[in-house]
């Protein structure tokens, strides 16, 4: 099981920073969930919102967008040797798929099609899923676009039965995204990679799982 962190380094003003994702990466996360928009140009920028005052973030240069305080995908993976979650939150661009190619990363979409595409091309990907469905449909799903992972947004409905539910699903999991320490600590044991936005919950299972493996 590995850990990772939402929005590239947390809740708060850190997040899709690179000092949000290094601050990440020192606590012990694995993988680094970050969500990427597009500038006028085609470059993915690091931002969770589509939006930046008032205007579309396609509506902006890269340059702008630099000076606005954003950061590329392309300055996190070549700075940080880590496991990179990509929410891609549209369809890629060529300059995205340049960018990724020879990167650790697992690319995150709702849209199956594109996922499909990227599979093809070779990347590793994950299908999103928001609502609690079945096991025998969340696999389907997964196979029908050849996903490596299913993405679980069940943080806010989770099910009494999750724990049951979640055993019975046979594509790899991706948590997404809890912060619940009781229900964080229980999916240690069932999904496949394990995300929150809680820094201190971070630190502190992934010191736990440290002294276990030198004890």
């Amino acid at each position: 099981m590995l850990f990772a962190i939402h929005r590239g380094g947390g809740a708060g003003p850190l997040q899709n920073t690179l000092e949000g994702i290094e601050r990440a990466i020192l606590a012990g996360a694995d993988v680094v969930e970050v969500d990427v928009h597009f500038s006028s140009e085609g470059i993915p920028v690091l931002h969770h919102d589509r939006w930046i005052n008032g205007k579309n973030i396609y509506d902006y240069t890269f340059k702008e967008l630099k000076r606005a305080g954003l950061n590329s995908l392309e300055e996190a993976l070549d700075k940080f040797n880590v496991t990179f979650y990509v929410d891609l939150k549209e369809e890629p661009t060529e300059r995205f798929i340049e960018i990724i190619e020879g990167h650790n990363v697992i690319i995150g979409s709702f849209n199956g099609l594109v996922l499909k595409d990227l599979k093809e091309r070779g990347f590793r990907t994950s299908i999103i899923l928001s609502t609690v469905v079945p096991p025998e449909q969340v696999d389907l799903l997964a196979r029908s676009v050849d996903a490596d992972f299913v993405n679980l947004g069940w943080e806010h409905h989770m099910p009494k039965n999750y724990l049951e539910l979640l055993k019975k699903i046979k594509t790899p999991i991706i948590s997404w995204t809890e912060n619940n320490e009781p229900v964080f600590r229980s999916l240690m044991d069932v999904v496949d990679i394990l995300m929150t936005d809680r820094i201190d919950l971070l630190k502190k299972y992934a010191s736990d799982r440290k002294e276990q493996k030198l004890s």
